[in-house]
């Protein structure tokens, strides 16, 4: 299908935005009509902005980035014990970087993150022994290095005691300060983390100290690439949602487009895929349109997940888009989260109403027993055999109705657990894979 979009700004501004899939061609006269009509920039200028947002993690490869930058760092690290800091700063930065970018994508990946972490430390060790203007630089090289390798230490029988004793200072520094709780998430499969080109574990992921900073962090399912985000993580919680049907979706090479497979995909996707747009591009909203039949249909989505639908000939697509923008045309379908099905609250609500009821029934007759011995006996002795089994009856009911009570209020409290727990979205509640600087495991995690 041919996706575009079409996202405007909170100033008002409008981006148009053109790939076709390779089963159809590219409608670049529709997308200029709907350009001119609604005053937008080229779908160039919105690829480029959706490419600085979400850049694509480096094609993968087998052993040439792990070779490649094997010989930038040993270069780098010949320099650094020449003492050509100028010479060593460069060849490791990049030998850092080629690392950092490509490194989910390697066959040899312990390899390859030996060789990161060492490019790491000599290039904080190389700034440093510069001095000057260079020791901010070295310290956050350094601080870099250690919340992307925060269990890994560096030796002093291959740096030296000098460049151990920086380091020190600086993870001390680190250690003192505020850490964070870092919670990724990913709707439906599993899918592998990687902090700074460093697997870290998989979704639903929690880290419970991490340092904080600025990470890259990007997914991976099975032989399949996020993009690349940055994030800030501070002090505290911090939740992150990647869609990796996004990224799968999207396209910013020549231009920015929404690719799905089939039209029942693009139907289930495209307004929470929209919305997401529209936030990287600061809109307030996503026009999407795709040929089909003959005719040109668009959906425009809000920030909200509502979207407007319409459909027009290729030569009315202009006027439609401006109509369908000012809300003149197209029918709304509401967006936002489908309501939860609470089955589980349900069931311990019955069990609750059913219990209490049983338990007044088993009290009421409980009672009446008693009621009637004590008119019969106001002494208090009871002379009739027969009523002995009264006695029984009446106490076993009694029994019977506290015990009734007692689980009408368990599950009175099991379903107020329950309305909470399942009216979240499934994956705030599961088990977790836990890995922090000196443990990991799994927990159960649920949100309320």
């Amino acid at each position: 299908m041919l996706a575009t979009l079409i996202a405007f700004t909170a100033a008002g501004h409008i981006t148009v935005v053109e790939a076709p899939t390779a089963d159809r061609p590219r409608d670049p006269e529709t997308g200029q009509a709907v350009a001119r009509a609604l005053g937008a920039v080229t779908p160039a200028e919105a690829g480029a902005a959706l490419a600085d947002r979400l850049p694509p993690v480096m094609p993968g490869g087998k052993s040439e980035p792990v070779l490649e930058a094997e010989r930038l760092f040993v270069k780098g690290r010949d320099a650094y014990l020449d003492g050509k800091f100028e010479e060593a700063t460069t060849e490791l930065a990049q030998a850092r970087d080629v690392l950092g970018k490509a490194i989910e994508s390697f066959e040899e990946e312990r390899q390859a993150a030996e060789t990161l972490f060492k490019a790491h430390m000599y290039l904080a060790f190389t700034l440093h022994a510069r001095g000057g203007s260079s020791l901010g630089e070295a310290t956050e090289a350094m601080k870099e290095a250690l919340r992307t390798f925060p269990n890994l230490e560096p030796t002093v029988a291959e740096y030296g005691p000098e460049n151990i004793k920086f380091y020190r200072q600086v993870r001390q520094h680190m250690e003192s300060g505020p850490t964070g709780r870092l919670r990724v998430r990913t709707p439906g499969e599993q899918a592998s983390v990687y902090l700074n080109g460093r697997l870290v574990g998989v979704t639903p992921l929690e880290l419970r100290r991490v340092f904080a900073g600025r990470y890259r962090l990007h997914l991976r399912q099975g032989s399949e690439t996020s993009r690349q985000r940055i994030v800030e993580l501070g002090a505290g919680d911090n939740e992150i949602e990647v869609d990796p049907a996004l990224d799968r979706a999207l396209r910013t090479d020549g231009g920015a487009a929404l690719v799905y497979p089939s039209a029942t995909a693009r139907k289930a996707q495209l307004a929470r895929h929209a919305v997401e747009v529209a936030q990287l591009l600061g809109a307030d909203g996503v026009l999407a349109y795709w040929s089909a039949d003959g005719r040109v249909h668009m959906a425009m989505v809000d920030r909200h997940g509502n979207a407007r639908y319409a459909s027009c000939a290729p030569d009315e697509a202009g006027p439609t888009a401006l109509a369908l923008r000012d809300g003149r045309i197209g029918e709304v379908v509401k967006g936002g989260p489908e309501s939860p099905r609470r089955i589980w609250t349900w069931v311990a609500g019955g069990v609750a109403v059913a219990a209490l009821a049983t338990g007044v029934v088993l009290g009421l007759s409980y009672n009446s027993d008693v009621d009637d011995l004590n008119k019969k006996y106001p002494d208090g002795v009871v002379r009739d055999p027969k009523d002995f089994d009264t006695i029984d009856s009446a106490r076993s009911k009694g029994t019977a109705a506290n015990v009734m009570f007692g689980v009408a209020g368990a599950a009175a409290v099991t379903g107020a657990i329950l309305f909470f727990y399942e009216g979240r979205a499934a994956s705030e509640h599961a088990l977790v894979p836990t890995v922090g600087p000196h443990f990991a495991g799994a927990a159960w995690r649920s949100s309320f």
